[in-house]
């Protein structure tokens, strides 16, 4: 049966809930991983696991709270694509800026070969994109949503917890990511699962190291 979480306040719920938002974060940077294997475990663990551990066994609710359901293929896909139009002006420029190239692909053996590239995408950033999608757009935007509602959720994620998450980026990094976190939350609500965000989230990156490693070796 379906928790009543976020119809009131409760220290032993909505306040774990909240809690956990800074918890995960902090421990997240103080484990501090680097290599693409501690990314893929990190991320698993902290974005996707204990999210989970804490719907089922705390809010006592089911996965669909971290927005695993099929949703709506048709509005899921357009919004895909059209979020990748809109968004390949901006990839195409940052592609050209030295400081992104020194950065992305955020590992050097993918811009050696386009082999590389693509199952490093699949198997690596794929994988954690998973998880750090499902935890701000599954379990954080479905927290807040049903604690605060839909619009708010939609402002203080975008504007304020969405680029506090990557803090420590670019400055141009910190302003698009609040700019892709809308559209992502769009395609969130849109879709009503959380597998198109991932897509694309996932599509934005893949998209990004392409024209990276294309413009490098065409000499652009």
């Amino acid at each position: 049966m379906k928790s009543d979480f976020g119809k009131k306040f409760r220290f032993s719920k909505e306040g774990v809930f909240l809690f956990s938002l800074p918890i995960i974060w902090q421990i997240y940077h103080f484990v501090s991983p680097r290599s693409p294997f501690e990314l893929i475990v990190a991320s698993g663990i902290f974005f996707t696991i204990v999210p989970f551990v804490v719907v089922r066994f705390i809010l006592r609710d089911n996965i669909y709270f971290l927005g695993f359901r099929r949703g709506f293929f048709g509005k899921g896909i357009s919004g895909i694509l059209l979020g990748w139009i809109a968004f390949w002006p901006i990839l195409n420029f940052l592609a050209d800026q030295t400081e992104f190239r020194q950065i992305y692909p955020p590992f050097n053996f993918m811009k050696e070969n386009a082999v590389n590239l693509v199952l490093a995408e699949i198997f690596l950033i794929l994988p954690i994109f998973f998880s750090v999608q499902t935890f701000l757009f599954g379990y954080v935007y479905e927290g807040f949503r049903r604690l605060m509602g839909k619009k708010i959720s939609f402002v203080l994620l975008g504007l304020v917890g969405i680029p506090l998450f990557y803090w420590g980026q670019l400055p141009i990094e910190m302003v698009l990511s609040s700019l892709v976190g809308f559209t992502t939350l769009w395609i969130r609500e849109r879709s009503k699962s959380i597998i198109y965000p991932i897509l694309f989230g996932w599509g934005l990156s893949f998209i990004l190291d392409f024209l990276i490693v294309y413009k490098i070796y065409a000499g652009a």
